[in-house]
């Protein structure tokens, strides 16, 4: 069963505070996962979730891994039950200003999830400013995975934009203003190692990226048989 995406949404706030929320306005239906990605301004940032008896699983929080950069990102997800909220709502662990959040939402995803879980091994970045980052490669296990590409760039006053991105991704979700990041996605037709990833920078700054993949759900009959037929007719 192919993974596919129903539906997108971005919101990047400059505004001092800590609470973090998005209202989506997308029909989410039972069992898609709603993958999310949350940045914001400073180091140390925890993110409190407030969506109910079902909240968002926590994958990956940290500070982004380029030493000069100033900044916390999480990459989060959840199962969506029979009626999902307009919005979806987090609380920082100390005010700040500016952050972002971008959601998406897939269907035909495996019960695990993961075929590649977001890791501190599937991720690198740099604090010597530049307008290449990269992702390192990652090891498909499973036909038909759907690849994610994340990228997250400190510029919170000058704000940056991201283009010609590598290795067949596509379908670009970036938030606008006030916070820096992008995230696109392709499926892998094939298992074993896909490479690196790049994506190209506004203006030289420091970067995060990250690459990962949606394990697919299996579907339909499996015809594979590794005896012989028989002149009868017989499955041996």
């Amino acid at each position: 069963m192919a993974i596919t995406e129903s539906g997108t949404g971005a919101v990047n706030s400059a505004a001092s505070g800590s609470a973090i929320s998005i209202t989506h306005g997308l029909t989410i239906n039972s069992g898609d996962i709603v993958l999310a990605f949350i940045a914001m301004n400073s180091t140390n940032r925890t993110f409190t979730d407030n969506n109910g008896a079902t909240p968002f699983t926590n994958v990956i929080t940290e500070n982004t891994p380029a030493s000069g950069s100033s900044a916390t990102y999480a990459i989060r997800y959840r199962v969506a039950g029979a009626s999902e909220p307009a919005s979806y709502n987090w609380t920082a662990n100390t005010s700040t200003q500016e952050w972002g959040v971008q959601i998406r939402v897939f269907s035909g995803v495996h019960a695990d999830v993961w075929d590649v879980t977001p890791s501190a091994s599937t991720r690198t970045g740099s604090s010597a400013d530049g307008t290449t980052a990269t992702a390192p490669t990652m090891t498909i296990g499973t036909t038909g995975s759907l690849g994610i590409c994340l990228f997250i760039t400190d510029g919170f006053v000058t704000v940056r934009t991201y283009s010609g991105v590598t290795n067949g991704y596509a379908a670009e979700l970036e938030g606008g203003t006030n916070h820096s990041m992008a995230s696109y996605h392709r499926t892998w037709a094939s298992t074993g190692a896909t490479g690196t990833t790049d994506a190209t920078l506004s203006g030289s700054d420091d970067w995060t990226a990250h690459q990962f993949a949606l394990k697919p759900a299996a579907g339909g009959l499996d015809f594979t048989h590794t005896g012989a037929i028989s002149a009868t007719g017989t499955l041996t």
